[in-house]
């Protein structure tokens, strides 16, 4: 079964060869049910040290850990059997070139592509077509994030879905390859998993997760989150819309107002730490730990800047892989924050405030009858005397 998952990347300042906001591999239903030109065919990258396929209780086959993997590390790199391009505007060509595409493969990789999944209740009448559609995973292009061309793997369609998965994957553009790291310490014996949904998908309420799997791949979703109990469901779907809407106001926000108030944006971010670890959604860390160090850099706050810095990063070295977070603008800063283009701006205007304040208050002591200065005053002060809550973070390092 494919995965339209992802991991968060850093939003901002990264080079052109990096994928954009976020590693979003996703195609919508209609997409995936059109299809596709004559592949580029290349041969599978596997390690077999670390993982083995057998048979799983419930989802067929699925891949499990023959060792005991730790967080972060590379689990398998395999590069695509059958590599389709989408037309320049996401759309598929006529029927015909999917069998074109199926009979340049060699007898080896037919017989492994006749041994994928297939659905049954989407109408598909082409057995070809139902394979590609119901398995192909979508590559987005590194430069804009844009999906132009979709894979089929022998290995990593083996990997089951779950909504609180061990592992992800991330599409090396440049290396034709897709690598799976893990995102939490695998015991052996342990099924690796990952999610089928989008980083979007992924943080929504049971229901909506549900629903999406269901439309899409045509299961019931019955992983361990989807499967606790109704209470504690109810209480995980809080947190999660909790992420959600933290998440959408930090997307739609520039820097500078998201961190105008600094304490709030704080504490909303430490929040979602808080929720997103409990809820296992580890590959969105990343992203809010780059904003934790964007608020600290705009305040001229050198030495948590290079914490969070440091915490971001390496938090994306664990989902995406050491070389594609060597990208990332946060390795020319974790050591000298002050790169940051807008570093100490929202300092400097704290400061201006300040001067405002004793200039108004001084007006206001010769001049109480004047109204315009008052109103000015009282906003002024208001922005003097807002009260510091910073958290204590000496207790946690926001590290996994």
């Amino acid at each position: 079964m494919p995965n339209h998952q992802g991991s968060y990347v850093p939003r901002s300042y990264v080079p052109r060869s990096a994928i954009g906001p976020f590693a979003l591999c996703s195609i919508s239903s209609a997409n995936r049910n059109t299809s596709l030109p004559i592949p580029n065919v290349t041969s599978s990258k596997l390690n077999h040290t670390r993982y083995r396929m057998r048979q799983s209780q419930s989802q067929g086959n699925g891949l499990y850990s023959t060792i005991d993997i730790k967080k972060g590390k590379l689990i398998l790199k395999e590069s695509p059997f059958l590599l389709l391009n989408l037309d320049k505007d996401g759309y598929n060509p006529p029927k015909s070139q999917y069998h074109r595409a199926f009979h340049a493969l060699s007898p080896k990789y037919q017989a492994i592509f006749w041994g994928l999944h297939q659905r049954r209740d989407n109408g598909e009448t082409s057995q070809t077509m139902n394979v590609i559609n119901t398995n192909s995973i979508p590559l987005p292009d590194e430069g804009d994030g844009v999906v132009r061309s979709v894979g089929l793997f022998e290995m990593l369609l083996r990997v089951n879905h779950c909504c609180t998965p061990h592992a992800g994957w991330y599409w090396y553009e440049e290396d034709t390859e897709m690598r799976l790291y893990a995102y939490t310490d695998i015991p052996p014996n342990t099924q690796i998993t990952v999610s089928y949904l989008s980083n979007n998908d992924l943080i929504k309420p049971s229901v909506s997760r549900r629903k999406k799997i269901f439309d899409d791949f045509g299961f019931d979703c019955q992983c361990e989150s989807c499967s606790l109990p109704s209470d504690s469901i109810l209480a995980s779907d809080e947190r999660l819309k909790e992420c959600v809407r933290i998440r959408s106001k930090v997307l739609r926000t520039s820097i500078t107002a998201y961190a105008r108030e600094k304490d709030q944006a704080l504490q909303e971010l430490k929040r979602s730490i808080i929720f997103l670890r409990k809820e296992k959604k580890f590959n969105a860390l990343g992203r809010i730990y780059e904003k934790m160090y964007e608020v600290y850099a705009i305040h001229g706050d050198i030495e948590k800047s290079k914490r969070w810095a440091r915490i971001a990063f390496h938090q994306f070295k664990k989902t995406i892989g050491r070389k594609k977070a060597m990208e990332s603008f946060l390795v020319d800063q974790m050591d000298d924050p002050r790169r940051y283009p807008l570093w100490g701006e929202l300092a400097k205007k704290k400061k201006s405030v300040k001067r405002k304040y004793v200039e108004y208050q001084y007006q206001d002591i010769g001049h109480e009858e004047d109204d315009e200065d008052e109103d000015d005053y009282e906003d002024h002060s208001r922005l003097k005397w807002s009260k510091s809550r910073e958290w204590d973070e000496q207790s946690w390092d926001g590290s996994d």
